[in-house]
């Protein structure tokens, strides 16, 4: 597991244009000129907050970047190094994971988010499964009676590669009805790079390796519309409907070279793999506020249809032989989720709350193939409360949840039925009054259940001597949180945790025992792996046009795969700093590095890896108009992968534009029109089974 803790505090400050003047009897009292200095990130108990200027040229995902314990890149968040993280808009899951999630996140504009709050351990209220974290994203006032919309348009383009994004929102209002729609659509029509692997073996008389020329086109689409009506000044539903799908094809040229005691068996082999989904999904809700401290009461209902299918064919030409072997395989599966949730916010006197709920949801999931099938069913159920209070210097929250989950392998007659409690206890002491320095103590209780892509049975042929295959019987990890953390002068941080997983699941490399020279990747639940770490947080003002923030974390990563196993320890080092600059007249820059070392999980490695990043952006038009130009992965570095097994090492390097060196070019435009009111959307009950179904479309 990587561990990383990502944080930038920041503060801005806003003067209060004229001087003040008090009046007393006769007297006329001139006051000085004040500063009044608002925090950017504002601690609160299990969470913080980032208040998002109205005037952010950026988008979410490069706000998201420089906040305190999200780390991210292409394709995966993490908040202190866990993954799993959960993104919300007012409390309406966002259901994309992966490229497709940051890719989302690149699509909404900082100027339509009127604050951020992020949780790196989910409390009670959350499904037990968000062992991750979430994050929450709650948008600006929007107009009565009135418009509001934004356009963009985001192209990187590198080495033979080649991505377009343009998104819109919309949102009217008129009367009692609140009507918005969103879209997105992301092309990368040109992909092509080159993999090169080779074979380390223990033995001297086999060497092998081998070339790919690697095409990787890719689309993704994602459409929601939605309603609201005010029934009354008390009660509110909504209903919104979303439609979302992407196509991936893989197809590669490989080269492998083969000697065995000095005889070649070489071999040029064509694979072409194509995966894509559709999925469509329909959630409504209810409120009503029950009294005038704005106690409220929730209901909420959702249900999610996907079906995805993909379609392999191999060709491989033995050159030591002249034999040719053709290979295809079809798969396609199909995904039903439906939940609801019901609960009652109490907003009590002195400060005090009680939440208290239930939630039920149920999963089917029906994969089929030519050589073998998986019909899987899971409900879970669940109740929950959870008290918070502040008081004084003190502030804390205890929470706790009860769920019960029944899964129902019906191919291969594995049933599992488990009754669990979470807790979750977060306490906050202020050692001043003005909340300077605190110290907050978390912990909590999580599991994560196998997602669907882990347990499909089905193998995927990758090359000739490669394949990867699911394990239908995996086992939830249960997964133990610690983190203190002191926060000093509102903005630096040093934060010391722990993640300790029992039964957790990795990916697993092993060699084929009918065909020795081939290897595969599955997935198994290993014994234990602990993670502990301490990160530090430190924002550094350079006069008042620079701020270069420097976030260091170190990890003593513990794992073991079987309960008889010695645990194998290393260490971990990442580091990043971000140089940002105002240079007047609408500009801004920022300059950013990241690195870390050798990363472990299982018998893979992920390779040492650093970063250097250049953007800037110009405001226009009143700041209507944001142009953006910059340059990412400057200097063209690439993923190495290591996997180690009994018999041999093997050492591999992709070589992917779409991870490499790109020149990134954006324009946004944004129109509003009419009065401010809040922006609201209707919330969805459906949480981590929308993750676990997303991740099946990442195969390849």
């Amino acid at each position: 597991m990587t561990a990383l803790l990502w944080a930038c505090t920041l503060s801005a400050s806003v003067y209060a244009g004229a001087p003040f003047y008090v009046v007393k009897a006769d007297t006329l009292v001139h006051l000085n000129e004040v500063t009044v200095t608002a925090k950017r990130i504002e601690h609160a108990g299990d969470r913080y907050v980032i208040h998002v200027p109205t005037n952010e040229n950026k988008n979410m995902d490069e706000v998201l970047r420089q906040a305190p314990g999200i780390w991210m890149d292409n394709r995966s968040i993490l908040i202190n190094g866990t993954g799993g993280t959960k993104v919300f808009v007012n409390d309406r899951e966002i259901r994309l994971e992966g490229e497709q999630l940051v890719a989302y996140l690149r699509s909404i504009p900082a100027q339509n988010i009127k604050r951020v709050e992020v949780q790196s351990m989910a409390d009670a209220g959350r499904s037990a499964d968000l062992q991750g974290g979430i994050i929450c994203l709650y948008l600006r006032k929007k107009t009565i009676d009135g418009l509001s919309a934004s356009l963009s348009l985001d192209e990187r383009t590198g080495s033979r590669m080649h991505t377009w994004q343009p998104t819109a929102f919309l949102d009217v209002r008129k009367g009692k009805w609140n009507v918005y729609a969103s879209g997105a659509y992301t092309l990368r029509p040109t992909d092509k790079g080159r993999a090169c692997s080779v074979r380390h073996y223990r033995s001297d008389n086999i060497a092998m390796q081998s070339s790919e020329r690697v095409s990787s086109p890719y689309r993704h689409y994602r459409l929601s519309v939605g309603g609201l009506l005010d029934i009354d000044s008390t009660q509110q539903i909504g209903l919104e409907t979303e439609w979302a799908g992407s196509s991936l094809r893989r197809n590669s040229e490989a080269l492998t070279l083969l000697s065995i005691a000095g005889i070649a068996r070489n071999s040029r082999g064509d694979y072409r793999q194509q995966s894509q989904y559709d999925a469509g999904s329909i959630a409504t809700n209810y409120k009503k506020t029950l009294d005038a401290r704005g106690s409220e009461l929730k209901v909420m209902g959702d249900y999610i249809h996907k079906s995805s299918s993909s379609n392999n064919f191999y060709s491989v030409l033995s050159l030591w032989n002249n034999v040719d072997t053709a290979y295809s395989k079809h798969t396609s599966a199909d995904y039903d989720i439906a939940s609801a949730d019901a609960s009652v916010h109490h907003r009590l006197p002195h400060a005090q709350q009680l939440l208290w709920g239930g939630r039920y949801a149920f999963t089917r999931m029906n994969n089929k193939a030519a050589d073998c099938d998986l019909l899987y069913h899971e409900h879970i159920g669940a109740i929950y409360a959870e008290y918070s209070f502040h008081a004084g210097r003190w502030n804390g929250s205890a929470g706790l949840r009860l769920e019960h989950t029944a899964t129902r392998n019906r191919t291969d007659g594995i049933h599992r039925n488990s009754t669990d409690l979470y807790p979750h206890v977060s306490v906050t002491y202020a050692f001043d009054e003005m909340k300077q320095w605190m110290l907050n103590l978390q912990y909590a209780e999580k599991v994560e259940r196998p997602n669907f892509l882990y347990m499909n049975p089905t193998r995927i042929q990758i090359s000739e001597y490669a394949y990867m295959v699911g394990n239908p019987r995996l086992r939830p990890t249960y997964i133990h949180k610690f983190y203190l953390t002191l926060i000093a002068a509102y903005r630096y941080t040093l934060t010391i945790g722990c993640n300790s997983n029992k039964d957790i699941v990795r990916p697993y490399s092993r060699q084929d025992a009918l065909n020795p020279l081939s290897n595969y990747v599955t997935y198994e639940n290993h014994r234990g792996e602990n993670d502990w770490f301490v990160a530090l947080s430190a924002p550094i003002d350079m006069g008042r046009s620079l701020r270069l923030t420097v976030n260091m974390v170190g990890v003593r990563q513990y794992i073991r795969k079987n309960g008889d196993e010695k645990y194998d320890a290393h260490n971990l080092v990442f580091a990043n700093a971000t140089l940002a600059a105002r240079m007047g007249k609408g500009f801004n820059a920022e300059l950013e590095y990241s690195v870390h070392n050798r990363m472990y999980t299982s018998n893979s490695q992920i390779g040492t890896s650093q970063n250097v990043g250049f953007t800037v952006r110009k405001l226009l038009i009143n700041g209507r108009m944001t142009v953006v130009a910059g340059v990412e992965n400057l200097f063209n570095r690439y993923e190495r992968y290591r996997v180690v097994l009994p018999h041999y090492t093997t050492d591999t390097e992709m070589r992917m534009p779409s991870d490499g060196r790109k020149i990134r070019i954006g324009l946004s435009w944004r129109i509003d029109k009419g009065k401010k009111a809040e922006k609201r959307k209707v919330e969805s009950s459906a949480a981590e089974e929308r993750n676990r179904m997303e991740q099946e479309t990442k195969k390849y």
